[in-house]
């Protein structure tokens, strides 16, 4: 028997797997998944590897093999399924191994805290030594703390009891139903399913029953029940003996998600996502690999819950960029999901009521099972009017907010209903300028303007710096200094100067830091404790507020201005989104202010138009053979000196023109990034279009092979939901 052992799983470097004979005293306990100690190198150091395949032959002459010296883990810490996983991902996103399983072994691995040293009874006690027989004895009796003064202060004697196969890890005892309450009282719907919801869950049913990989796109306009037809789906999935995921974008979505679910399937639902507290997020992934619940909900580390028996996997929200990892490992975890499904030969729920235009794309050819639901519940959607700003500055209107929007304001807190404020910008101003020299106040780390926070410092969005603003100019010492632009504390600030007596509240990563803070603020204002919420794009999703009748948009055009070709796409979804906040109980209303009325991403969210949205918006992909019509890989070369990210970029460059001719491949580059400097890191890059996606991955595997400029760093990114 021949395990396949991973050295230093949890490196990112590390990007091969070794061959060890595994001897036969071993040969019952060693599994892929377990730990292992072996010994590697000419030196014969002992480490610890992890078994991520085990084989009856192998290519390397026998006399040549190396042995496992012992197995560590008590459990498998990672299931064959996972393992698989990691290397599919490790395929696709070109990644090493070491940052594949990095995603899918559990974070408390590293965690010393949460082990006991066990001894196993085994007749090789007899041949110890005194010392060791008597250290064997005492753990046999009562199991030691790896972090035990006895375990620190016999290290070495507990290796030599570990090699002997006469130790093992296991987990400290942990009550495992803290995620979950027992005999909730379960909650009945209050409504029948409407046609569509019927068709769609029939639907759904339909393809869970015949069995194998299928991708179901449930698109949806706001409120129009999607979260009920997920509810069925997971009840039918749980009566057929099967586990589900569900994933949500937002850990602020979670805990409401948890509710809705929880009231109907009981206390088998459990939350995983990556800021739980780390005794916590273990009890949770022991709770689903003991199958003690059925249902785990979470963002997008919830993708590598360790569920067992696996039959569903629903992704809400499946159009949301948060899916899609901002740093390595750039993995976005729909795809993942979709990868996850197919492992497991099961179907996976897509939802959205503004489909990415890919899905949506795949729909249409046939590739997904399409289902739609184009009807609010017993409701119409929100009307929707557009103000063109330019209209309003000419008109003397030197106000951030149109009178339009002043006025429905004014009416909707006089009905003694509740106001949404939306602007996708935190801060107080984005940009400071000096009008004496025309100095931009700048990150020292990044190509990037500092934004103007009003208690009283400058902050980059991008890397956290921050300095004090002292109202003078750091290049020219004018005082003529002054904010343009606003964020969402000028919002705050200003509209409370027009409504005095409204209680308002902000919403963004500013508000929101410290723990529970989410909850806490959503909580005030669905209890009617606030009036006006400002905030930015965390609150243009998922949220169902009874009371909230109008929707203000200060700025549609934030997004639409990037240099990036899902610029409009992205406008339209969140416009879409952020005006199905409104009206949800009562007739909505949404005012969108902007300075392209006429932009067609915004017509089309004005009227509720996914169709017309999506045909405009292919034209332009075709004629600029962009996704869906290709696939499309981002090579950034990152250093801390701007003459080695472009010898960097350069080699990559060199290694591209080499496959041009044999790839059906445009190269787009190289190229300063439009953010240039984040971090003190310069940053070039190249774009890559392939027509075929294995052509995609096998030149991107090929240019992280041959990549070899040890002085500048290479990013990988596949299917960039962004180029900045």
């Amino acid at each position: 028997m021949i395990a396949q052992v991973c050295i230093n799983y949890q490196d990112a470097n590390v990007d091969k797997v070794f061959d060890y004979l595994v001897p036969p005293h071993l040969e019952n306990s060693i599994e892929i998944g377990k730990r292992v100690y072996v010994s590697f190198g000419v030196s014969n150091r002992i480490v610890e590897g992890l078994v991520v395949g085990i084989k009856q032959t192998t290519d390397i002459e026998e006399n040549k093999l190396k042995s496992v010296l012992a197995v560590i883990d008590k459990f498998s810490i990672v299931s064959k399924e996972q393992i698989e996983l990691a290397f599919s991902m490790k395929n696709y996103y070109a990644l090493n191994l070491g940052e594949a399983l990095s995603l899918v072994i559990p974070p408390f691995v590293s965690s010393k805290q949460i082990y006991n040293i066990c001894a196993k009874k085994h007749e090789e006690n007899r041949n110890l030594d005194d010392d060791l027989k008597k250290l064997y004895e005492s753990i046999l009796k009562k199991p030691v703390s790896i972090n035990s003064k006895i375990a620190k202060e016999n290290k070495e004697k507990i290796v030599k009891l570990f090699l002997k196969g006469l130790l093992e890890f296991d987990l400290k005892n942990f009550d495992t139903n803290e995620n979950t309450e027992k005999n909730l009282p379960l909650v009945e719907p209050n409504y029948n399913l409407t046609e569509e919801q019927h068709k769609a869950l029939n639907s759904i049913i339909s393809a869970f029953d015949e069995g194998g990989y299928r991708n179901i796109l449930l698109f949806g306009v706001t409120g129009s029940g999607k979260t009920e037809v997920y509810i069925r789906a997971i009840q039918y999935a749980i009566e057929k003996g099967k586990s589900v995921i569900f994933m949500v974008p937002e850990i602020s979505l979670t805990p409401q998600m948890i509710e809705n679910v929880q009231n109907r399937i009981g206390n088998k639902v459990l939350v995983y996502h990556s800021k739980m507290k780390s005794t916590d997020r273990l009890n949770s992934w022991l709770a689903a690999r003991n199958k003690e619940a059925v249902v785990v909900i979470g963002p997008r580390s919830a993708v590598f819950a360790p569920v067992n028996n696996l039959g569903l996997i629903i992704v809400d929200e499946e159009h949301e960029p948060s899916y899609k990892s901002e740093k390595s490992p750039r993995i976005n975890a729909v795809e993942v999901a979709q990868m996850r499904a197919k492992i497991n030969n099961i179907p996976i729920i897509l939802g959205s009521a503004t489909p990415s235009i890919e899905h949506y794309f795949y729909a249409k050819k046939g590739r997904y099972l399409l289902c739609t639901l184009k009807n609010r519940i017993n409701k119409t959607l929100p009307e929707v009017l557009i103000v063109d700003m330019k209209k309003e500055i000419l008109e003397g209107n030197k106000s951030i907010f149109s009178r339009l929007l002043l006025n429905e304001i004014e009416n909707n807190l006089q009905k003694g209903e509740q106001v949404l404020l939306f602007l996708n910008r935190r801060g107080y101003s984005p940009i400071v300028i000096c009008r004496e020299c025309g100095y931009v106040f700048m990150c020292k780390n990044c190509s990037i303007s500092l934004t103007y926070h009003k208690e009283g410092y400058l902050k980059c969005h991008y890397c956290g710096y921050k300095e004090e603003y002292r109202g003078v100019c750091t290049k020219c010492n004018s005082r003529y200094v002054r904010q343009y632009g606003s964020g969402t504390q000028k919002i705050e600030e200003e509209i409370k100067v027009y409504f005095k007596d409204a209680r308002v509240l902000r919403m963004d990563s500013d508000t929101t830091s410290k723990k529970d803070a989410t909850q806490q603020l959503l909580k005030k204002f669905r209890e009617k404790e606030v009036d006006i919420l400002v905030g930015t794009q965390m609150i243009a999703k998922g949220l169902h507020f009874p009371d909230l009748t109008l929707v203000g948009v200060i700025d549609a055009d934030i997004l639409l201005n990037m240099p990036d070709f899902r610029s409009r796409e992205r406008t339209f979804q969140l416009l879409t989104q952020v005006a199905g906040r409104s009206g949800r109980e009562k007739p909505g209303k949404v005012i969108i202010q902007t300075f392209n009325p006429e932009d067609y991403s915004i017509v089309f969210a004005s009227k509720h138009d996914y169709e017309s949205f999506y045909t405009q918006e292919m034209k332009l992909r075709k004629m600029m053979e962009y996704p869906p019509y290709s696939y499309v890989v981002n090579f950034v070369v990152v250093a801390r000196e701007q003459h080695m990210a472009k010898r960097g970029i350069e080699h990559v460059y060199a290694i591209l023109k080499e496959y041009e001719n044999e790839s059906d491949m445009k190269i787009y580059g190289p190229s300063e990034n439009p953010i240039f400097k984040i971090e003190n890191q310069y940053r070039y890059h190249i774009l890559v279009k392939f027509k075929r996606a294995g052509q995609m991955i096998s030149i991107a595997n090929l240019i992280k092979e041959r990549y070899n400029y040890n002085n500048a760093s290479l990013i990988i990114d596949v299917n960039p939901l962004d180029t900045l």
